[in-house]
């Protein structure tokens, strides 16, 4: 991962945060991007689950990133609490707020779900068939922009391959594919700078592209996601994530998308984004 990061704590206050400019959206210059929203309820999930028990007993089997106000470029806080501490099951709310002068304003709910892990059961069960893509391999080195396709093009937040040729996944070039979407993606920046950016945290991020893969038409993005919901079995393996369309549907300006998450060995998960219609053109 490359020396650039999301966000940064505040030197006089490490409960603040405040976003670099690698955290800005597709949307809107002043707005912060969806995925970076989903990792801040992920950030403070683990933290609190930390302060409580040991966080490797559980698997966080869901997790929900609802996004209803504007997420400016601005300083940020965030809250969490446990309402519910048992053996097999914890939940821990998560609220983000915005830090606007002297005012504090809540713009993200997230909720992440922890199931204590066990041994799993001896029946079988049927599963749909999987992707069969092979991995990028691990040591191919990050792009740079050398190796952009589009010359003087900054480095991107995340890195993405097309598992069909092996070389980098452009979403405007995907406009006139007819079927699912599938794609490897890379993290290329830490989430906070100087910290740990867990696997869980890693594939958050990545939930938030059900949005763009499985919402993309012929003529760009016409959907904006107000949530995103990520379920997973267990923590993706490794620096790449698969992601493919699994389904879309929409009806009067409301959309649905999902897609399924891998890892190289094998789906670990899927997530689910709910939409309004809000064009958005890739040319």
């Amino acid at each position: 991962m490359q020396n650039k990061s999301f966000f940064v704590r505040d030197e006089s206050n490490h409960e603040i945060i405040h976003p670099t400019s690698s955290a800005v959206g597709p949307w809107d210059p002043s707005m912060m991007h969806g995925r970076v929203l989903c990792g801040l309820v992920v950030q403070g999930a683990e933290e609190k689950l930390a302060s409580i028990d040991e966080i490797d007993l559980y698997q966080a089997a869901r997790v929900t990133v609802d996004m209803f106000r504007f997420p400016a470029m601005k300083p940020l806080k965030i809250l969490t609490e446990i309402v519910r501490d048992g053996k097999r099951i914890k939940v821990i709310d998560v609220h983000i707020m915005s830090v606007n002068d002297d005012q504090i304003i809540e713009i993200v709910k997230g909720s992440v779900v922890w199931l204590l892990k066990t041994e799993d059961t001896k029946g079988k069960v049927w599963m749909p068939d999987e992707w069969n893509f092979t991995p990028p391999s691990k040591d191919l080195p990050f792009f740079d922009e050398a190796t952009l396709d589009n010359p003087g093009h900054q480095n991107p937040i995340w890195e993405t391959l097309d598992p069909e040729t092996g070389k980098q996944f452009q979403l405007n070039n995907q406009t006139e594919k007819n079927g699912p979407k599938t794609a490897w993606i890379r993290e290329t920046h830490d989430f906070i700078e100087d910290e740990e950016t867990s696997s869980l945290l890693r594939v958050a991020q990545v939930a938030d592209y059900a949005n763009p893969l499985a919402n993309l038409s012929n003529i760009g993005l016409e959907y904006i996601n107000v949530d995103v919901t990520l379920y997973l079995q267990r923590n993706p393996i490794g620096e790449w994530i698969g992601v493919e369309t699994l389904y879309h549907g929409a009806s009067m300006g409301v959309s649905v998308g999902s897609m399924n998450i891998y890892d190289s060995n094998g789906r670990i998960g899927m997530s689910t984004v709910a939409g309004l219609a809000q064009a958005k053109s890739m040319k």
